[in-house]
Protein backbone atom coordinates (compact mmCIF):
# COMPACT_ATOMS: atom_id res chain seq x y z
CA UNK A 1 0.00 0.00 0.00
CA UNK A 2 2.92 2.28 0.81
CA UNK A 3 3.92 2.02 -2.96
CA UNK A 4 1.00 2.86 -4.24
CA UNK A 5 0.61 6.27 -2.14
CA UNK A 6 4.53 6.69 -2.86
CA UNK A 7 4.37 6.50 -6.64
CA UNK A 8 1.44 8.73 -6.96
CA UNK A 9 2.85 11.39 -4.36
CA UNK A 10 6.00 11.61 -6.91
CA UNK A 11 3.81 11.59 -10.39
CA UNK A 12 1.89 14.63 -8.48
CA UNK A 13 4.48 16.46 -7.80
CA UNK A 14 7.02 15.94 -11.17
CA UNK A 15 6.22 19.12 -13.84
CA UNK A 16 4.34 17.76 -17.03
CA UNK A 17 6.60 16.55 -19.59
CA UNK A 18 7.59 18.68 -22.48
CA UNK A 19 5.50 18.01 -25.06
CA UNK A 20 6.49 20.97 -27.58
CA UNK A 21 5.88 24.26 -29.00
CA UNK A 22 2.22 25.33 -29.74
CA UNK A 23 1.71 26.76 -33.52
CA UNK A 24 1.42 30.55 -31.83
CA UNK A 25 4.74 30.10 -30.52
CA UNK A 26 5.96 29.18 -33.83
CA UNK A 27 5.00 31.62 -35.60
CA UNK A 28 6.15 33.91 -33.08
CA UNK A 29 9.57 32.75 -33.42
CA UNK A 30 9.89 32.03 -37.00
CA UNK A 31 8.48 36.31 -37.11
CA UNK A 32 10.76 37.21 -34.40
CA UNK A 33 13.87 35.69 -36.42
CA UNK A 34 12.72 37.12 -39.62
CA UNK A 35 12.94 40.52 -38.22
CA UNK A 36 16.15 39.98 -36.96
CA UNK A 37 17.63 38.76 -40.02
CA UNK A 38 16.52 42.02 -41.78
CA UNK A 39 17.96 43.73 -38.65
CA UNK A 40 21.23 41.73 -39.32
CA UNK A 41 21.28 42.40 -43.08
CA UNK A 42 20.36 46.09 -43.21
CA UNK A 43 23.61 46.47 -40.73
CA UNK A 44 25.79 44.60 -43.41
CA UNK A 45 24.48 46.88 -46.37
CA UNK A 46 25.05 49.36 -44.30
CA UNK A 47 28.45 48.47 -43.04
CA UNK A 48 29.51 47.50 -46.71
CA UNK A 49 28.21 51.01 -48.39
CA UNK A 50 30.27 53.09 -45.74
CA UNK A 51 33.54 50.46 -46.62
CA UNK A 52 33.08 50.74 -50.60
CA UNK A 53 34.00 54.89 -50.63
CA UNK A 54 36.53 54.64 -48.01
CA UNK A 55 39.53 52.91 -50.49
CA UNK A 56 39.82 56.00 -53.27
CA UNK A 57 43.46 56.24 -52.13
CA UNK A 58 44.48 56.15 -56.10
CA UNK A 59 44.29 59.29 -57.74
CA UNK A 60 46.29 58.43 -60.99
CA UNK A 61 45.65 60.19 -64.31
CA UNK A 62 45.64 56.58 -66.17
CA UNK A 63 43.26 53.74 -66.69
CA UNK A 64 45.06 51.60 -64.05
CA UNK A 65 44.20 54.81 -61.81
CA UNK A 66 40.69 55.19 -62.41
CA UNK A 67 40.13 51.40 -61.92
CA UNK A 68 41.95 51.67 -58.47
CA UNK A 69 40.23 54.24 -57.50
CA UNK A 70 36.89 52.76 -57.94
CA UNK A 71 37.74 49.43 -55.55
CA UNK A 72 36.67 48.63 -52.24
CA UNK A 73 38.18 46.67 -48.92
CA UNK A 74 36.47 43.46 -50.00
CA UNK A 75 38.34 43.90 -53.81
CA UNK A 76 41.43 44.37 -52.22
CA UNK A 77 41.32 41.64 -50.40
CA UNK A 78 40.06 39.47 -53.01
CA UNK A 79 43.53 40.53 -54.66
CA UNK A 80 45.20 39.92 -52.04
CA UNK A 81 44.06 36.49 -51.86
CA UNK A 82 44.81 35.47 -55.51
CA UNK A 83 47.85 37.15 -55.96
CA UNK A 84 49.42 35.45 -52.39
CA UNK A 85 47.75 31.97 -53.71
CA UNK A 86 49.58 32.60 -57.10
CA UNK A 87 52.89 33.70 -55.64
CA UNK A 88 52.78 30.86 -52.71
CA UNK A 89 52.23 28.04 -55.86
CA UNK A 90 55.79 29.27 -57.02
CA UNK A 91 57.74 29.34 -53.74
CA UNK A 92 55.80 25.65 -53.14
CA UNK A 93 57.41 24.29 -56.59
Amino acid sequence: MEKNTIDAHKQSTDPKPWKGYTIDELRYQQAYTAVRMQIDRQKLMSTASQMKGGMSTFKGAGLIGRLLSNLSYIDYAFMAFRIGRQVFRLFRR
